[in-house]
């Protein structure tokens, strides 16, 4: 029940921050989602923070956000439409991923940008939400490897990252291609890689 009422809470969150952000502010999707997914609040809504789940509305947090990331905007009152619009839609869908899947928001936007999500309303909208769920996992399996996207962007082979971090090139091949969950690696793996890469553990890991 707690569980229930805390995906519940998010959705409505979400869905209220993103239709006021788009619909009533008319920010561009992409610039909002960028500066969403940068805000230490958006962390706190991660960790579960009731402060920010029950105790904000979704206009409040999208000024909390702009403000935070020097975003100018004109404060107006937030006026829900009879109709759900394609942006409280987004923020509805992308709130119940993120709960059901337990991955950051940032995750999520690495596969699939907002925009794309939006684009998903006209399809999606009248579906159940299974299928939307069935579509993003497929879209998240499509996706490279962050392990991968570090690796290249450190112009490495998988030979010379396993060289220098010791970690087999095999495992690596087998995170790369996620036939392995680096989420469940040893954290000594995890750590070898991620210096090697000069990066965070939290940069090639699925979260």
């Amino acid at each position: 029940m707690i569980q229930d009422y805390t995906c519940k809470c998010l959705r409505r969150l979400l869905s209220t921050c993103f239709d006021y952000a788009m619909q009533d502010l008319k920010l561009d999707p992409e610039e909002f989602n960028s500066a969403f997914c940068r805000s230490r609040y958006v962390k706190e809504i991660e960790n579960r923070n009731q402060t920010f789940l029950f105790g904000k509305s979704g206009s409040e947090l999208c000024r909390l956000i702009l403000s935070e990331a020097c975003i100018p905007f004109t404060q107006v009152q937030y006026k829900p439409l009879d109709r759900r619009t394609e942006y409280w839609w987004a923020g509805d869908v992308t709130a119940y991923y993120q709960f059901n899947r337990n991955i950051s928001f940032r995750h999520i936007f690495s596969f699939v940008s907002i925009t794309e999500i939006l684009r998903m309303f006209t399809v999606y909208h009248e579906m159940g939400m299974s299928q939307f769920m069935d579509r993003m996992d497929s879209l998240a399996k499509q996706a490279p490897s962050r392990l991968s996207v570090m690796r290249k962007k450190r112009q490495l082979s998988q030979s010379e990252l396993s060289l220098a971090s010791t970690v087999p090139v095999k495992t690596i091949q087998a995170y790369e291609q996620k036939r392995k969950d680096i989420n469940k690696a040893e954290a000594a793996t995890v750590l070898k890689l991620a210096d090697t890469l000069s990066c965070n553990t939290r940069d090639i890991l699925e979260l």
